[in-house]
């Protein structure tokens, strides 16, 4: 029987398998030289959500290895709340990005998901939001020359009071 931590580990690990068997079984109808990048990645993220299901099953937390007693005590009591947000985190990021762009949504997440599991230091939150999108507008629009989204409020806005003059 598996304990009830390495349970979770266990279904994480093939959900996340599975993601990436469909990446794969995606890319491989795609051009030779579209397909090499999500077959790369894919095959990648496939062996290692593999070998974390392997290394559950036999007993072995994969999560705590690196962690001090009093760390693994903190994380063991963390409780529904801590999950519902490492599950949720992804999506929300995601309608919030569609919804009012890459620039708010990262702001709100950089701050506010740090801030939900419980790290209190706004300033090196507010700081380390910042830095990131400092970061990405040199890397992506300048640099790059890609423009990243203002999502559906965004273009609203724009058309509506920028572009409309």
């Amino acid at each position: 029987m598996v304990a009830r931590g390495a349970r979770a580990e266990v279904t994480i690990a093939l959900g996340l398998a599975a993601v990436f068997a469909v990446v794969v079984g995606t890319a491989l109808g795609y051009p030779r030289d579209a397909r090499l990048f999500p077959v790369i990645i894919g095959t990648g993220g496939l062996v290692l959500s593999l070998a974390l299901a392997i290394l559950a099953l036999m007993g072995r937390n994969v999560a705590a290895a690196g962690t001090t007693p009093d760390m693994a005590s903190e994380e063991a009591g963390a409780g529904p709340a801590r999950f519902a947000l490492a599950v949720l985190a992804a999506p929300v990021f995601g309608l919030l990005l569609w919804l009012v762009g890459f620039w708010i949504a990262t702001a709100v997440a950089v701050y506010a998901i740090p801030w939900l599991m419980g790290y209190r230091h706004r300033l090196k939150l507010l700081l380390l939001a910042l830095g990131t999108i400092a970061a990405h507008v040199v890397t992506f629009p300048l640099l790059l020359k890609v423009p990243l989204p203002v999502g559906e409020l965004g273009e609203w806005f724009l058309h509506a009071f920028v572009y409309a003059r």
